[in-house]
């Protein structure tokens, strides 16, 4: 359920940059946002047919200056048939003339996993069912990396945080 609200709330915050515009003069607009989704089936023995696809979502913080890079939001993320699912944000968000900068990680995880063991001939060998091997794998990655311009130079102070939680 938990999994369900985070990402119905992820694609609400998307939803307001995809239908945002901003003016370029009185006469002319033009959407700040560009974006291009992927996404279809798959198969896996641990977690059955599953369904996944990819979005990479493309923006200017500030479209008055021309030379700031557009930051980018790539997104992954599926859906297990044999239960779970999983979403991974990366963002790359460039800040005041490039002064500032964030990437990092966000990354949700709900799947049914299988511990076999250790190598290979004990993994082709066992048995995999909800008595044996099977266990649940609840897991949240919040990653940010902060990173700070040094005057004018090139070179940037980086304050990373990182939140690793598993249930």
């Amino acid at each position: 359920m938990k999994m369900k609200i985070i990402t119905l709330f992820i694609l609400l915050v998307l939803g307001q940059f995809a239908f945002s515009q901003t003016k370029q003069d009185s006469v002319k607009t033009k959407k700040n946002l560009r974006f291009s989704m992927l996404g279809g089936p798959g198969y896996t023995p641990d977690y059955g047919f599953l369904i996944g696809g990819s979005a990479l979502f493309t923006f200017s913080t500030n479209q008055k200056d021309s030379t700031l890079k557009r930051s980018v939001l790539p997104i992954a993320f599926a859906y297990m048939t044999a239960g779970g699912g999983s979403i991974i944000v990366r963002p790359q968000l460039f800040f005041n003339k490039d002064k500032f900068r964030v990437f990092g990680q966000l990354s949700l995880s709900n799947t049914i996993d299988n511990y076999y063991g250790v190598g290979y001939e004990k993994n082709t060998t066992f048995e995999r069912s909800v008595d044996s091997t099977e266990y649940s794998n609840v897991g949240y990655r919040f990653n940010p990396i902060f990173l700070f311009k040094f005057k004018e130079t090139n070179l940037f102070m980086v304050e990373q945080l990182i939140l690793l939680i598993k249930e």
